[in-house]
């Protein structure tokens, strides 16, 4: 089974090879003086948010400055998480805060080399990454954003999928 929100920018990662998480280890993460919980928290998620950051086209290095500040957002906001799986899964919230860490680069790369037409050689240096990054944040933003056109205009009464279709 695939986790959704990791779907929905292409990333597949699958449920059933991350742990559980125990509501104990989430109570005691609260305590942030905690130090074998914390451990044991990095232990059980680096890999997962590595991954993820990764598979989204992160060099090792962001992978690793994603990982660190995942967990950083984490024990800021782990005091407001409510720990319910009927409403929002633990990990689906840890992962949204990840994509938030992930985002914010692919989609800088993105506007400044598809929309605003910086050229890519520019846009590597600004950003200080590789050419292939940017090519490949171009094509996992556009791909996500004609996803989500299609996704809107399915929802839209009357519409079929052919109308409207909207290339990026």
């Amino acid at each position: 089974m695939k986790d959704p929100i990791l779907s929905s920018v292409g990333i597949s990662v699958s449920r059933d090879d991350t742990i559980a998480t125990r509501a104990s280890l989430l109570d005691r993460l609260r305590d942030c003086q905690d130090q074998a919980s914390w451990q044991e928290f990095f232990d059980t998620y680096w890999r997962l948010i590595y991954t993820v950051a990764t598979q989204a086209g992160l060099s090792d290095a962001e992978a690793q400055d994603v990982v660190q500040e995942t967990v950083i957002s984490v024990a800021k906001n782990v005091g407001e998480f409510r720990y319910d799986p009927k409403i929002c899964s633990f990990k689906t919230w840890m992962l949204r805060m990840t994509r938030w860490r992930i985002s914010p680069e692919q989609f800088q790369m993105f506007h400044l080399y598809a929309v605003k037409g910086v050229p890519v050689t520019q846009v590597a240096r600004m950003v200080g990454v590789s050419i292939p990054s940017v090519y490949l944040a171009k094509h996992r933003v556009a791909a996500q954003l004609k996803r989500e056109v299609q996704r809107l205009e399915a929802g839209m009464p009357g519409q079929t999928a052919d109308q409207g279709s909207t290339r990026v």
